[in-house]
């Protein structure tokens, strides 16, 4: 089972005097600056800041932090690549771009047949197909999964 930082946190006693929290730490195994360290609070302007860049990225999910950085600066928000480098991690957003070796095909990757290249569709219920799509809304995100029934004309 993983804990995190924080119930290992919980686990040491400062007070005990059979083991040194250094002792400790090395048990429930954090560092012994794991032990002291308190997360620091995101302030008003920079949870500000996070909306914006999750605003502009929803529109915009090809910029990266050089032009996000000069998208917000012609809006009179000068913010630096630095900075919109560490929001993106903690919004866990990318750049949409293709990556190198992205069209290399798996060897061991199964490459099925298209099975309804030469099928007519003549009667209702022959042919089903699916969709997933990302949905984002102010609360969170939706998955959306159509099912699609194709009719015959």
């Amino acid at each position: 089972m993983n804990y995190s930082t924080h119930e290992k946190q919980q686990c040491i006693e400062p007070k005990y005097e059979k083991l040194t929290i250094e002792k400790q730490c090395e048990l429930v195994g954090i560092s012994r600056s794991g032990y002291y360290y308190k997360p620091q609070t995101l302030n008003q302007e920079t949870l500000s800041l996070i909306n914006i860049v999750d605003k502009t990225y929803t529109e915009y999910p090809f910029f990266g932090t050089r032009k996000m950085a000069s998208y917000l600066a012609k809006d009179g928000y000068e913010i630096g690549r630095k900075r919109i480098r560490k929001i993106y991690e903690l919004l866990g957003l990318e750049a949409v771009y293709p990556k190198p070796k992205m069209s290399k095909k798996n060897k061991e990757h199964i490459i099925y047949p298209y099975l309804l290249r030469d099928v007519e569709i003549v009667r209702c219920n022959q042919v089903w197909s699916t969709d997933l799509t990302y949905i984002k809304l102010n609360g969170g995100f939706i998955y959306l999964n159509p099912i699609l029934n194709f009719l015959a004309e």
